[in-house]
């Protein structure tokens, strides 16, 4: 491993939850001898990457960052590299993609790309109706890594019927979402539609949580065993650039990585 890499991995190690670290138990958390990651230290800190708090000497992230959030945004604009992903989705999967959010309970559309399909036939989405979580791809793929409370919050709710195939009992939607929190990703099979097949994987913030969902819906009569293969890696690969270009977490990375591997 580099030693810049080395260096750059200490930045990975801030979160809300740990804005700030000491010199002792980064080198912890690390697993490094306290001398290297000093070394580390002093180097981020001379670049503005890090700064150190005078009175606790524990070290905070720096200026640096914050000018250089800017003009990441201002010369590539995270939302435009994301509608890109959905838009490469949509082109690669030759079907109907959409990015949603997960907002005060909801699960509304962020971004939705119709692609024509080579027979002409496609799944139409509205991009201004709410996804009900329980019985679409997007809410199951949600579902399985959202927190506890968020889950319990939806689930507490009536779970409104949609066609024959949809799950309407708490114990059946948690199956779903323990499939789905196995697998990586999540399957509906005309939960919400009848005839259409969605196939979901959630996406994450720079806090690390679970912020919404990128799917793509198909007519069920398009859909065999390797076309559905093809879709899930698809989704799996879209689901990893967007997290990515939201700030999503080293770990978190490494773990939507893990996932594509698998499959």
């Amino acid at each position: 491993m580099s030693t810049i890499i080395k260096a750059l991995d200490i930045l990975d190690l801030f979160s809300p939850a740990q804005p700030a670290l000491g010199l002792s138990e980064a080198a912890r958390i690390l697993g490094r001898d306290k001398a290297s990651v000093l070394r580390h230290f002093s180097a981020l800190e001379k670049k503005g990457m890090v700064e150190q708090d005078t009175v606790t000497k524990h070290y905070h992230l720096g200026p640096a960052l914050s000018r250089l959030a800017m003009v990441r945004e201002q010369t590539a604009p995270a939302n435009h590299s994301i509608v890109n992903v959905v838009r490469q989705l949509a082109k690669s999967s030759g079907e109907t993609t959409h990015l949603s959010r997960y907002s005060n309970g909801r699960l509304v559309q962020g971004k939705v790309i119709d692609a024509p399909s080579r027979s002409g036939i496609r799944v139409q989405v509205n991009p201004a109706e709410e996804l009900p979580l329980h019985a679409t791809a997007s809410g199951i793929a949600f579902l399985s890594v959202c927190t506890r409370g968020t889950r319990e919050q939806v689930l507490a709710k009536p779970l409104n019927n949609y066609t024959a195939s949809t799950p309407t009992t708490r114990e059946i939607v948690l199956e779903h979402v323990e499939v789905a929190r196995q697998q990586g990703f999540a399957i509906a099979l005309g939960t919400y539609e009848s005839g259409a097949i969605g196939i979901a994987a959630a996406v994450f913030n720079a806090t690390g949580d679970a912020c919404g969902a990128i799917s793509v819906a198909s007519p069920e009569s398009r859909m065999d065993t390797a076309r559905q293969q093809q879709i899930v890696t698809l989704v799996l690969e879209a689901a990893r650039q967007i997290s990515w270009h939201q700030g999503a977490p080293h770990d978190v990375i490494s773990l939507l990585d893990s996932r594509m591997t698998a499959e």
